[in-house]
């Protein structure tokens, strides 16, 4: 299972089967649930769902750092002028 110290996937058990989440830590002490969906037939299922959405959710999250890096790194370029 894909994990970061900061977000990871969490599986539960749920009247209507399985439940999925992807969780961000917030503080040691508080987390938020990212996405989540329930009503798997299976924990495979939710476990397989799980993963590829945070991996998903991780390399959008990378992407956007590498952009917003770029941008500043321009935007100081651009103020040095």
């Amino acid at each position: 299972m894909a994990k970061s110290k900061k977000y990871s996937a969490r599986i539960l058990k749920s009247e209507a089967g399985w439940q999925a989440a992807v969780i961000r830590r917030m503080t040691s002490k508080k987390e938020i649930v990212t996405k989540s969906k329930d009503a798997f037939a299976t924990e495979e299922e939710a476990k397989s769902w799980a993963d590829t959405e945070l991996k998903a959710f991780l390399e959008r999250l990378s992407e956007q750092s590498k952009e917003r890096a770029e941008k500043r790194i321009k935007d100081k370029e651009y103020d040095l002028i």
